[in-house]
């Protein structure tokens, strides 16, 4: 039987790495907060679970942002309201893709990769719990992608400086 602990690989940042002008290097922090949430595939998933005994799927994003000090709602629907949406083509790792269930907002993961064939995203899955995936690859999801939302546009509700 195989055990998954749900430990990260590395130890876990505790502050931002800040570039000369004491602001945070955007391409830096989205890299590492996609990394930190790597760690966690494989864990599983748990109802309304928000650590690491297991995740739902706001929980998960919730958890991983709150490293970066990003702080976010408990739900995938309160994270993303009042939050504009981008093209998908423009997403950017660390952005969050929302999914719905008949216009309700019921799913968040982050998007670890964006290319044209290509959208992969770390979820916590009520099936899999927390796995990496391409979502294109899915009629599954397809069909319940809502949107995309900036991570820079979370950044901003937290008053974080980004250069």
């Amino acid at each position: 039987m195989l055990f998954v602990h749900c430990q990260p690989a590395r130890p876990s940042l505790q502050a931002y790495r800040l570039n000369k002008a004491g602001h945070l290097n955007e391409e830096q922090l989205r890299t590492e907060l996609v990394s930190y949430a790597r760690a966690f595939i494989g864990c599983k998933y748990k109802r309304a679970g928000k650590d690491k005994s297991g995740f739902d799927c706001s929980g998960f994003v919730r958890f991983v942002f709150n490293e970066y000090q990003i702080q976010m709602a408990a739900s995938a629907h309160e994270q993303a309201l009042n939050v504009p949406a981008t093209r998908t083509e423009e997403a950017l790792k660390g952005d969050l893709v929302f999914f719905s269930n008949q216009n309700k907002i019921v799913h968040v993961g982050i998007i670890t990769e964006s290319k044209k064939d290509r959208l992969m995203v770390i979820h916590s899955t009520s099936s899999k719990g927390v796995i990496e995936e391409n979502i294109l690859k899915s009629d599954y999801w397809i069909m319940r992608m809502h949107k995309v939302c900036s991570l820079n546009s979370y950044l901003h509700e937290a008053a974080v400086s980004l250069k």
